[in-house]
């Protein structure tokens, strides 16, 4: 069984991180779901897979391996490559301009250890994290 990182974020702050375990593909969809569920049609709800790279000095420990393995992109100079695929589900949001401003989001991706958890709920909250002149400037013009 693989473990699966979900994080939720809103608004600049997490309000959810789990780690489970089971297969990636159903907690993604059943993540999904979740999300679907909390969607009101005032914003648009979407999903997208990225690929999110971490370095990590190497040469890696055997636990650490194990971990990654399947995840490795390569090396540059000492560094170890890790492209970790990425959900991220947006059912909350705003468009400003010609961009959009998330403000609450479901990230979803395999666990592989604490420091990059870390990283990513780091991601998660900067991505709902809203600009004070962008959301006084969306509120000006409603």
């Amino acid at each position: 069984m693989t473990k699966t990182l979900i994080i939720k974020s809103e608004r600049g702050s997490i309000s959810k991180q789990e780690v489970k375990e089971g297969d990636y593909r159903k907690i993604v969809k059943d993540i999904a779901m979740e999300a679907i569920n909390e969607w009101t049609d005032m914003s648009d709800f979407y999903i997208m897979k990225d690929v999110q790279e971490f370095r990590r000095k190497g040469p890696l420990d055997s636990k650490t391996y194990e971990e990654v393995k399947d995840f490795l992109g390569g090396r540059e100079n000492q560094e170890i490559i890790i492209k970790l695929p990425l959900f991220y589900i947006s059912f909350e949001n705003l468009w400003i301009d010609n961009d959009t401003q998330d403000l609450r989001v479901y990230i979803v991706t395999p666990y592989i250890g604490e420091d990059i958890k870390s990283e990513l709920l780091e991601l998660a909250t900067e991505a709902t994290k809203m600009d004070k002149n962008r959301a006084s400037e969306e509120l000006e013009e409603e």
